[in-house]
């Protein structure tokens, strides 16, 4: 019973290591589609697309990817806003 328990173990082992490998090589390429569009100032779908990331496991360099973009993202937000502010008032000081 053991030695048929093992063999099995051992027979599925390749099938969970190839899942593991496409769910990682999926993370990656949402993270990579992420960057595009934080390159292209679209921070709210680079958001969403993060946020298809939180139910995966990632590696520690993608969360470290991860969390710099969303930091990336939080300043440059916060910045645009304060932008718009500013001309907002400029636009009522004229």
């Amino acid at each position: 019973m053991k030695a048929a328990a093992d063999t099995a173990a051992k027979e599925a082992a390749p099938a969970v290591n190839a899942a593991e490998a496409a769910l990682a090589q999926k993370a990656q390429a949402l993270i990579d589609n992420a960057k595009t569009l934080v390159a292209a100032t679209k921070y709210e779908d680079a958001l969403k697309t993060l946020a298809d990331l939180s139910n995966m496991k990632l590696t520690d360099a993608q969360q470290k990817i991860v969390d710099a973009l969303k930091e990336q993202i939080s300043k440059a937000m916060a910045s645009k806003g304060t932008d718009e502010a500013k001309k907002a008032i400029g636009g009522l000081l004229k």
